[in-house]
């Protein structure tokens, strides 16, 4: 595929890079949870900045019109550095969300504010994605009084514990599904708060009896479907492009590792048993790296059976990589691969955290089969 960024999105890409370099977020001996509690804040105030947020966000509110491409160049730059901010949720999924379904009260309340870095959204899709799951897990009703009552609970949703504004995908009382935009200190919604495995913080959120009116609501009742479906699609193809930052990063420690390290008075890479297996890292990481690209054009395209193939096809390809770039990482780093001191088994644990999230890979292998299945008949 003959795939190149635009002058514009190379530049923004470099200096990006050269800025997340030098922070060194995820640098030191320090035990992992206190360091994302010190980096976590001004690294995103940080980013703002810097302009990430607004580049993906519509030029009417402060931002500067970006497209799938452009999230894919930030993503991978993000998942290079062993970063992992809230960038997903917030600028893709929440602008995205708010920008298709929002009133103009809610764009200008809203979308300036995530452009400047001031808001931070957490999405809590009800699991919809989860295997045997047909609707969320929330669930509305219609009160007498014409106000709506949300009851659910979803076990894990990303940054609840840190975020300004929980997005919650309802199911309810009639077909389709409904938005709504809460604080997460909204009487009636309790977080379980704790930290997942790749160290981000995450929560338990269960609502009960929570009353809302119209003004809460993002779109009609019953009417989030299409967009909700075009924005997961948008964040996996994001996610993929961080887990191919991610890639990338844990195949350059590798290849300098075995470059330094020695054996029999020669570099470990100078063993051809270790170079075929270094191919069968590159080549996995090209190939999902070109399927993500794939992904990112077709996604310009919403809603068509062959951008949803592609999001799915990037996202099977992009956990097996995963799978076998991270063992191989750390086998071939040995023992120092899990300790503090390298960033490898911390990467390691981001990859295998994201493969669950906007779909597990089987869910999307299934998607993408029945999708090719329609097309061929």
């Amino acid at each position: 595929m003959d795939f190149s960024f635009s002058e514009i999105q190379s530049e923004f890409r470099s200096n990006l890079r050269r800025f997340l370099t030098e922070r060194g977020a995820h640098s030191g001996k320090a035990e992992p949870r206190e360091m994302a509690r010190r980096w976590r804040g001004p690294l995103w105030t940080a980013l703002a900045e810097l302009g990430t947020f607004a580049a993906l966000l519509p030029e009417a509110f402060d931002g500067l019109g970006g497209d799938s491409i452009d999230a894919l160049a930030i993503l991978d730059e993000i998942g290079r550095a062993g970063a992992s901010p809230p960038v997903i949720e917030t600028a893709v999924i929440a602008a995205g969300l708010l920008d298709r379904l929002g009133t103009a009260a809610q764009k200008e309340a809203m979308l300036p504010a995530i452009a400047a870095g001031a808001l931070k959204f957490a999405f809590a899709d009800g699991d919809i994605l989860a295997p045997g799951n047909t609707e969320p897990s929330f669930k509305l009703t219609m009160r007498d009084d014409g106000r709506t009552r949300l009851e659910g609970r979803q076990d894990v949703v990303a940054e609840a514990p840190d975020c300004d504004h929980l997005l919650i995908l309802c199911g309810g009382p009639g077909p389709g599904l409904t938005l709504f935009c809460l604080k997460p200190d909204y009487p009636g919604i309790q977080l379980r708060p704790f930290w997942t495995m790749d160290d981000r913080p995450a929560a338990r959120v269960t609502l009960e009896g929570v009353a809302l009116d119209a003004s809460a609501r993002i779109g009609g009742l019953g009417a989030a479907d299409e967009a909700v479906t075009d924005m997961l699609d948008l964040a996996v193809v994001a996610q993929c492009a961080e887990a191919c930052g991610v890639m990338a990063s844990l195949l350059n420690q590798t290849i300098a590792h075995l470059k330094t390290r020695t054996q029999f008075g020669q570099p470990l890479a100078n063993f051809q048993a270790l170079q075929h297996r270094l191919v069968d890292m590159y080549a996995a990481y090209e190939l999902s790296l070109s399927l993500t690209y794939k992904a990112a054009i077709l996604c310009k395209r919403p809603g068509t059976p062959e951008r949803r193939a592609a999001v799915s096809g990037a996202k099977v390809q992009a956990a097996d990589a995963a799978r076998l770039i991270g063992h191989e990482a750390i086998q071939m780093h040995g023992a120092m691969g899990m300790s503090l001191e390298l960033p490898v088994g911390r990467a390691v644990k981001r990859l295998k955290a994201m493969e669950p999230q906007f779909g597990s890979s089987a869910y999307h292998l299934r998607r993408y089969r029945a999708l090719s299945r329609g097309r061929a008949a």
